[in-house]
C-alpha cells in the first residue's frame, strides 16, 4: 500500500514546487543572462537610465495641472509605467541584473503610489498625500544617478 502511494505523492510534490515545468519553455540559464549582459556597457546603460528617467520628469513637468481632474496624479501614473515597461526593454550590464529588477520595480512603485493618490477624493488630496510620491520619486532618481 505505501509503494503504491509514493509515485502520486512525489508527482503532486513536483507539481507543487514547480518542478514540473511551466510554458513548455526552459528558462535562461545565468550563463545565457551573463553573456548577453556582458557585452552592456555600463556607461552607455546608466545614460540611458537617466535620461529616460529626466525625459519622464519633463514630460510630467511639462503636462499642466490644469488639463486634468486629478491635479496631473494621472500624468505621473501613466508616465511613470511607461518608463518602467522602457526599462523592462533594457539588457543591464553584467552583475547588474538584480539592481535593474530593483529600479524597475520602484519605477512601478511611483505609479502605484501615485495611482493611489489619484484615487483619493479631492478634499483628502492634501500634502501629505502626495509626500509618499515625492520620497519615492527622489529615491528613484538618487539610484540611477548612482549608476553612473
Amino acid at each position: 500500500m505505501k509503494c503504491r502511494l509514493i509515485g502520486p505523492v512525489v508527482a503532486a510534490l513536483l507539481l507543487v514546487t514547480g518542478c514540473g515545468g511551466e510554458g513548455g519553455a526552459p528558462a535562461a540559464s545565468p550563463t545565457q543572462a551573463a553573456e548577453t549582459s556582458a557585452t552592456v556597457d555600463p556607461d552607455a546603460y546608466a545614460r540611458d537610465m537617466l535620461q529616460s528617467l529626466d525625459e519622464t520628469e519633463q514630460q510630467i513637468d511639462a503636462t499642466p495641472e490644469s488639463a486634468s481632474n486629478d491635479y496631473g496624479w494621472g500624468t505621473i501614473v501613466t508616465s511613470y509605467e511607461a518608463l518602467a515597461a522602457h526599462w523592462e526593454t533594457l539588457t543591464p550590464p553584467e552583475g547588474q541584473e538584480l539592481r535593474h529588477r530593483q529600479l524597475t520595480s520602484q519605477a512601478r512603485a511611483v505609479a502605484d503610489a501615485s495611482a493611489e493618490v489619484a484615487s483619493l477624493p479631492l478634499s483628502e488630496m492634501g500634502y501629505g498625500a502626495g509626500l509618499d510620491v515625492v520620497r519615492a520619486r527622489t529615491d528613484l532618481r538618487t539610484a540611477v544617478a548612482g549608476l553612473s
